[in-house]
């Protein structure tokens, strides 16, 4: 948390009604927000290059390189996990992401995805998608990056998250 920011987690459970959050902290409220819920919306939040640096303008992804890619709103089918915990570092808690119907799309050139599940060491919901980009990427220019589509249960994340890739 910080000034202008809380994090929060919404259980993973299937939600498909409408939700009320309020929230208030030290006698102060926000104005109170009205969730949809649905058990699949997925989005990316952070992309990590092969190299262990978040990927920036300052630190692009080689084509053909590895990211991993820490995203939330997946479908979690077969992983059996308490929400609000912490996964365990071992063992993995791996998706079926050929049953979900993922994949990761950079450009519209489909990623080879070679590892997808709970991340370990975080908090159950948070999934981590090790993924091979595409060797025949354009590369990014300093005004632009390739923009990455995932897609659980046929559901695109939108909007498109920004991947900087080298020349």
């Amino acid at each position: 948390m910080s000034a202008g920011q809380i994090n929060t987690v919404v259980p993973n459970e299937p939600m498909l009604d409408l939700y009320t959050v309020e929230v208030s902290y030290q006698g102060q409220s926000a104005p109170v927000l009205d969730i949809y819920g649905n058990p699949v919306n997925p989005g990316a939040f952070a992309v990590v290059n092969e190299d262990r640096t978040v990927n920036s303008q300052a630190h692009p992804a080689k084509p053909g390189s590895i990211v991993s890619v820490y995203a939330t709103g997946m479908d979690m089918f077969g992983v059996n996990f308490p929400d609000g915990q912490v996964v365990p570092l071992s063992p993995l808690l791996p998706l079926n992401f050929s049953l979900n119907g993922d994949s990761v799309t950079f450009a519209g050139i489909p990623g080879t995805i070679l590892w997808e599940g709970s991340a370990p060491g975080y908090i159950f919901g948070l999934v981590q998608i090790n993924v091979q980009l595409p060797a025949s990427l354009p590369p990014a220019s300093a005004a632009t990056a390739v923009p990455m589509v995932i897609v659980s249960s046929y559901i695109f994340s939108s909007p498109a998250f920004p991947v900087f890739v080298a020349p």
